[in-house]
């Protein structure tokens, strides 16, 4: 597979933020048209994929994040479906990157990419 991690550069990248332990979090898109796939990677300081931190697949980009307290990760983008799962561009990860079950998104949040998440 081309992208992120392979030394290969193919596609883009969407928004990227380096983590206080020196990870890196970045949203990217792999190829282009009709057979990009999109993806949300934990990259280490020297830009090995973190295989500890696996989201199931998007349908397009996320946009913007945000940590939560708990250790959660808020996205936001313009992907419909993780994991073949309707989300509406709002989802809420675990911290090993799985989709928080008991999170259902209700409307379309692409809309707030950028905004912040502030719980309690």
């Amino acid at each position: 597979a081309d992208g992120i991690g392979t030394g290969t550069p193919n596609g883009s990248v969407w928004a990227a933020q380096e983590l206080a332990d020196g990870r890196i979090l970045v949203s990217h898109q792999v190829g282009s048209g009709f057979s990009s796939t999109y993806r949300l990677q934990l990259l280490s300081a020297t830009g090995a994929i973190d295989p500890s931190f696996n989201v199931p697949a998007l349908t397009w980009n996320v946009s913007a994040w945000d940590f939560l307290p708990d250790g959660r990760l808020a996205i936001v983008g313009r992907f419909a479906q993780l994991g073949g799962q309707t989300v509406n561009s709002l989802a809420l990860l675990l911290p090993d990157g799985s989709a928080d079950p008991t999170f259902r998104s209700v409307t379309n949040a692409s809309t707030l990419a950028g905004v912040r998440y502030h719980q309690g």
